[in-house]
């Protein structure tokens, strides 16, 4: 294995698959400084951790990632349209899900707007009610007050 440009391959991964290094960390349950340290070159990757990347990444081609051989990922034979293909129909089935998600946002949205309407009007009915009730009470605290005060 040619360590010092492993390194170089993971990070090429990594960016062609829009992987961060807190996704490895999730994924592969190993350290954020192990990870860090994989794509920098300071350490050398496990066996364990070879094996989960391949998990996360199956269409990664180990011999180039280990050996520089081959092409970085398997069945590339249209070079990357195979892959823009896969992200296009990825992008699709996730506009649909946040179109979705735009249209219940909207919903509750109004559903909120209602809400605080009623809730404005209940306040201020209540202030009236309130401030009626406050005043008789001090008017009784007050005659209370009084009614010692003259004994």
């Amino acid at each position: 294995m040619d360590y010092l440009q492993f390194h170089h391959r993971l990070d090429y991964l990594m960016k062609e698959r829009d992987i961060t290094g807190r996704m490895l960390v999730k994924q592969t349950g190993k350290n954020p400084a192990t990870i860090s340290n994989y794509r920098t070159g300071v350490t050398i990757p496990s066996i364990q951790f070879l094996q989960q990347l391949k998990l996360f990444i199956p269409d990664m081609n180990v011999n180039w990632l280990l050996f520089n051989e081959g092409e970085p990922f398997l069945n590339n034979q249209n070079g990357s349209a195979a892959n823009d293909q896969k992200k296009i129909v990825r992008n699709t089935a996730l506009e649909e899900k946040i179109s979705k998600m735009e249209s219940i946002i909207s919903g509750l949205n109004n559903d909120f707007k209602e809400v605080k309407q009623l809730a404005y009007e209940s306040l201020e009915k209540l202030k009236g009610v309130a401030s009626v009730r406050l005043m008789q009470f001090c008017n009784q605290f007050v005659n209370t007050q009084i009614s010692y005060l003259y004994k």
